[in-house]
């Protein structure tokens, strides 16, 4: 459940990769961007990774890409 009570399905939860299903795909992945978009998840979660990045910048660490 995002913080505005909307509950959305598990991203992790296995889809559907028949053909059929491509359009039902097609609308959960644009569900989930209009949603991030208009929630700013993607800025806060942003803002998250910064501030760790800054601890350990401080404590002479690295955030290491993957």
């Amino acid at each position: 459940m995002n913080r505005d009570g909307w509950v959305l399905p598990d991203p992790r939860m296995a889809l559907d990769d028949s053909p059929e299903a491509a359009p039902s795909r097609a609308m959960l992945q644009a569900a989930y961007r209009l949603e991030f978009e208009r929630t700013g998840v993607e800025a806060w979660l942003a803002e998250d990774v910064a501030m760790i990045e800054a601890e350990l910048v401080s404590q002479g660490r690295r955030l290491r890409a993957v």
